[in-house]
């Protein structure tokens, strides 16, 4: 029998559930909040406590435990949120098995409805400040650099060297690997200042993100015009606002709040294989899965029109039309024109184009694979990130992104994770 790599336990008020009989734990960029399902055993003497302690509403924490390639055992903390439901069964023999249900700290955001007053609340106009003023009754801090937290989700922050992690974390907040340290970063985000102002510096030039931003120019963005529909959920309106500027939201492993956009250009954290004759050098961890290709739902071309300013100051319509690179040579057209009286300018218009595209986009090429265990060497999988693919069945051969992952465990059938998987730059915001 293959060794067991990875454990899963679900913390609550200090204590820690692993005795698990099944569990399941969901993770995608595209879908609002993550979720987790567990079962555990629960010891007779422990019933009483551990029935008061689980309880719809408590707030939880995800953790995987993993051994790494030198024999030691590190945990990673893969989730925060909290319990949405439970469920409980009392056997013959009077064992208490306890199944829960919850989601991160999106859950909660994708519930409840934004106050209609926030913006005659909020004195300043900048969207982060926005965010935290809407988020901030349920303790969550907004950021708009994750690469920090990105290494606690992968479990790097435990088995990668501190210089490693900050040279990525210094591109991230867009500035020299000189000048960053985790303390600036602090105090950036505790002052709420970005840090290149907090260094006096200008941006670094390497943005990451699809929008060509940077995280301090997210910090700079403004908004105007940004109040709630009625009814309308906390997520639902900022996330409409972030939009207008190529932005998304998108919760961390500990419970944070980020706005930004993917990073398509990181290096690839993973490999996946899969050679018609395996090669030991280089084996085949696919354990199955496939490609799934599709013109539903989606367009050769998008062209937006609107009125508003030309290039030259002169006002007149704005009319600018969107490719679909992806789109199958062997498909006709399907262009869709949209007509939206709040465009103002070129850019717009094209922003608005990409958004449409996006939904579709992502779709028309997803690859879905199984693969043993929940992480590869000493990283766990995590969406957000890249790998390597060599499927010579498909006849794939490329990096992609990695846009969710499931992770699934049973006594009876062991660990495995879901990895999905779509073209870098398949959508932007």
């Amino acid at each position: 029998m293959a060794q067991r790599l990875d454990f899963v336990s679900l913390e609550i008020g200090g204590t820690r559930l692993d005795r698990w009989q099944q569990y399941d734990v969901d993770s995608d960029l595209l879908i609002p909040a993550d979720a987790f399902s567990l079962s555990v055993d629960v010891p007779t003497e422990d019933a009483d406590a551990i029935r008061d302690l689980v309880a719809p509403g408590a707030a939880a924490k995800l953790y995987v435990e993993r051994v790494q390639p030198d024999g030691s055992r590190h945990r990673s903390l893969q989730m925060t949120g909290h319990i949405d439901s439970r469920e409980m069964d009392v056997s013959r023999q009077g064992g208490l098995t306890l199944s829960v249900n919850g989601r991160d700290m999106a859950g909660v955001l994708t519930d409840a409805n934004v106050n209609p007053g926030l913006i005659c609340d909020q004195h300043s106009d900048l969207l982060i400040d926005l965010l935290q003023a809407g988020v901030s009754p349920y303790g969550i801090e907004v950021i708009a650099d994750d690469s920090s937290e990105r290494s606690i989700l992968t479990g790097e922050r435990g088995s990668s060297t501190q210089a490693t992690l900050e040279r990525r974390e210094a591109r991230t907040a867009g500035v020299s690997p000189a000048s960053y340290s985790r303390g600036r970063l602090d105090a950036s985000r505790a002052q709420g200042v970005p840090m290149d102002e907090l260094l006096g510096a200008s941006s670094d030039t390497g943005a990451r993100f699809a929008s060509g931003q940077s995280p301090s120019d997210v910090r700079r963005v403004r908004v105007s015009e940004a109040r709630p529909n009625p009814g309308e959920t906390i997520w639902d309106f900022f996330t409409r606002h972030a939009r207008r500027f190529g932005l998304m939201l998108w919760t961390t492993a500990d419970g944070k709040l980020v706005l930004g956009a993917p990073d398509w250009r990181q290096a690839p954290t993973y490999r996946l294989v899969r050679r018609v004759r395996n090669n030991p050098s280089d084996p085949n961890n696919i354990i199955s899965g496939g490609l799934k290709e599709s013109a539903l739902n989606s367009y050769s071309s998008i062209t937006v029109m609107g009125r508003g300013s030309r290039a030259d100051g002169t006002r007149g319509r704005i009319r600018e039309e969107v490719l679909n690179p992806d789109w199958p040579a062997s498909a006709p057209d399907r262009p869709r024109y949209l007509n939206d009286p709040r465009i103002r300018d070129s850019d717009a218009a094209v922003r608005r184009g990409l958004r449409e595209l996006m939904s579709g986009r992502a779709k028309q090429y997803a690859i879905t694979y199984e693969v043993d265990g929940h992480g590869q060497g000493g990283r766990l999988w995590a969406q957000g990130t890249t790998a390597r693919v060599i499927d010579d069945r498909l006849g794939i051969d490329g990096t992609f992104f990695v846009v969710g992952r499931r992770f699934r465990g049973s006594r009876q059938d062991g660990t495995t994770t879901q990895v999905r998987l779509i073209k870098l730059e398949s959508f932007e915001i």
